[in-house]
């Protein structure tokens, strides 16, 4: 796992140092674990980029490249509060026990991938809801509707303090659940002050050079819901940028400035329980064709029951996107010049066999990207989709790279003038929305690598912000036209010219928005019951008889419930009303019965007519920023 010699030498001491200067006397042992956790093979570099042999390499490197030092602080606070429930005292059909061995159907997070779960603020296992705030989990009975009700509520920063002791203030970033007995809490922590030793063993009290956030883990045991219990927790230096879950792998991606202090740039870090230890360097990839340095992009992989972890890190500009297949982790990294001009797109890809992690491959291409739905892949290859400034004019990009990341097929130069803002790949199609002053929907084919084709598109009023394949031969567009919501089932039976089958406007309102137009996770869609659910905050406005310049206004929050049919369109159901004091963010479906959830109330109706069931309601003291 490390070379023998003097680095081998100068990381026992540096090891060393550490646990004395903090107090946990530790060591990866000889058969490379932590603690009985095996730590995967570090051998990360390869031909398209390079790792570093030692620290003092790393500083070097450092040194002569373009930096930005900085450094992070903050605090964090949460809310509390207690609930209350109302509900019907029976389910038609028989009492709440003959539930007990009953398991419904459910739903899950609306993610990119299929089997690549998303972290998000709100899960079910199909009995209960988890709601993450901002540093606490309430835990409720969901199921059956009737026995809704708050089992416990998880103070993550009294349970951290217990095994992170150097952490300041955590707040959550989402949740998952790992079988039947497991929550995986992902959270970002400020960590308090800590004094650490150079590679040579010389303290120094430059420590907050190493100060700032880290993105953590922590595994919970709830098999029994009313007493969850801290398993373990573990963790890696930087702001978190994303997470996934395979099978029983946790992946975290997390970005740290580049600090310096006393001619010394800080080290990513890699924390288990109250112990950690800096990245080795073998583990630090960098581009040797690149004179930037500004950041660190560390990625750490860990199996949730904790037998394997693995980690490594790039030395890059600011990552922009992460998309992540069932066996690569792809992360985007651009040469932005302004905001204006997004300037070129730098990939690389981490190749992904459970905890073992690797940079397998670099590569470039023109123009920058707008989110994770930018990229995919396919039998090898990576497509992705860029908007370009080149010569003062603006347009979009369509490429295809092999494993290596070389462009093998492109197709450039569309929608002169505009921007990307939506893309959806589904099999051999790439579905994309630019927008200026109106919304062209474009097909291309992808089927041959080499030589992307566009096959048709269309032209209709507004745009799509987000797009959702329904079957074969429908896509689900969600965005906005003047001041409504809006909704279009697409037609792409014949590839060649689309076709805008059906449209559905918030029409009765003045004005009106949804999460939905931009956060994929808050899209509810049960193909089977032909139903979609989205938040909705919509607007009336009023002009005041006696002042011209005063109006008065009436607001409603809730879950829009829509009907989507091939056959009869689109229509709404209805809408689960919330109250004023949080919107409504997220919807489930636990068997016959939909929920909807914001962070201070949880609605249980049936799916049928939407009548209500039963509510718990929450007054929490909002003495902080919340964000989904």
């Amino acid at each position: 796992m490390f070379e023998s010699g003097a680095n081998w030498k100068i990381l026992v001491a540096l090891l060393v140092a550490i646990s004395l200067v903090t107090g946990f006397l530790f060591f990866i042992q000889a058969d490379g674990s932590v603690d009985g956790t095996k730590v995967a093979n570090g051998d990360a570099g390869n031909a398209y980029m390079s790792s570093f042999s030692d620290y003092d390499e790393l500083q070097e490197y450092l040194n002569t490249t373009e930096t930005y030092y900085g450094s992070y602080s903050g605090s964090g606070s949460s809310g509390s509060g207690t609930w209350s429930s109302t509900g019907s005292p029976m389910l038609l059909g028989g009492s709440s026990s003959s539930y007990d061995n009953y398991a419904p159907t459910y739903s899950s997070t609306n993610v990119q991938v299929s089997g690549v779960d998303e972290e998000d603020m709100v899960k079910t296992d199909g009995k209960y809801i988890y709601l993450a705030h901002v540093s606490q989990v309430d835990i409720f009975k969901a199921y059956p509707p009737t026995e809704l009700g708050l089992v416990k509520s998880i103070d993550i920063n009294a349970d951290a303090r217990g095994v992170l002791n150097f952490l300041n203030g955590l707040s959550i970033a989402g949740l998952y659940c790992v079988g039947s007995d497991n929550l995986v809490v992902i959270c970002e922590a400020i960590r308090n002050e800590i004094r650490w030793s150079d590679q040579n063993g010389s303290f120094q009290n430059d420590s907050w050079m190493f100060n700032g956030p880290i993105s953590i883990a922590l595994v919970y045991d709830v098999s029994d819901h009313s007493e969850p219990k801290l398993k373990r927790a573990f963790g890696i230096s930087g702001s978190m940028e994303t997470s996934r879950l395979i099978d029983d792998t946790i992946y975290i991606v997390a970005s740290s400035s580049v600090n310096q202090q006393n001619n010394r740039f800080s080290i990513p870090t890699v924390w288990m329980k109250n112990k950690h230890w800096l990245m080795e360097p073998e583990r630090i990839i960098y581009n040797d064709e690149s004179n930037t340095s500004h950041w660190y992009l560390n990625v750490m992989a860990a199996e949730v029951d904790g037998h394997s972890i693995g980690y490594v890190s790039t030395v890059a500009d600011y990552s922009s996107a992460t998309y992540m297949s069932g066996e690569n982790l792809f992360v985007t990294f651009n040469t932005q010049s302004s905001f204006w001009n997004p300037g070129n797109t730098t990939i690389c890809r981490i190749s992904v066999d459970g905890t073992e992690l690797k940079v397998d491959a670099r590569g470039e291409v023109t123009g920058g990207v707008l989110n994770q739905f930018s990229m995919d892949e396919k039998d090898g290859n990576l497509r992705i989709a860029t908007t370009s400034f080149v010569g003062g004019v603006r347009s979009n990009n369509v490429y295809v790279l092999t494993s290596s990341l070389n462009v093998i097929g492109s197709l450039e130069n569309l929608a002169e003038g505009e921007r990307i803002y939506s893309t959806r790949f589904i099999g051999n199609t790439l579905y994309m929305v630019t927008y200026y002053q109106v919304d062209p929907f474009f097909v291309i084919d992808l089927s041959d690598p080499t030589n992307p084709v566009e096959l048709g598109q269309l032209k209709i009023p507004g745009f799509s912000t987000y797009l959702h394949p329904i079957d074969e031969y429908h896509v689900l567009g969600i965005g906005s036209s003047g001041n409504s919501v809006k909704l279009t089932l697409f037609d792409v039976s014949d590839p060649a010219n689309p076709t805008e089958d059906c449209t559905y406007e918030f029409e009765d309102y003045d004005y009106s928005s949804s999460n939905a137009q931009y956060d994929h996770k808050a899209v509810l869609y049960n193909g089977e019951e032909g139903i979609l659910a989205i938040p909705i905050v919509a607007y009336n406005y009023s002009q005041s008889g006696y002042n011209y310049y005063y109006y008065s206004y009436t607001r409603i929050n809730g879950m829009a419930v829509l009907d989507i049919s091939n056959d009869s369109g689109i229509s709404l159901r209805g809408i689960i009303e919330h109250n004023r004091s949080a919107d409504a963010e997220r919807a489930i479906y636990i068997g016959e019965y939909i929920y909807t959830i914001s962070e201070t109330q949880i609605n249980a109706c049936k799916m049928s007519d939407l009548s209500l069931v039963a509510t718990v309601h929450s007054e929490y003291n909002n003495n902080y920023y919340y964000y989904y």
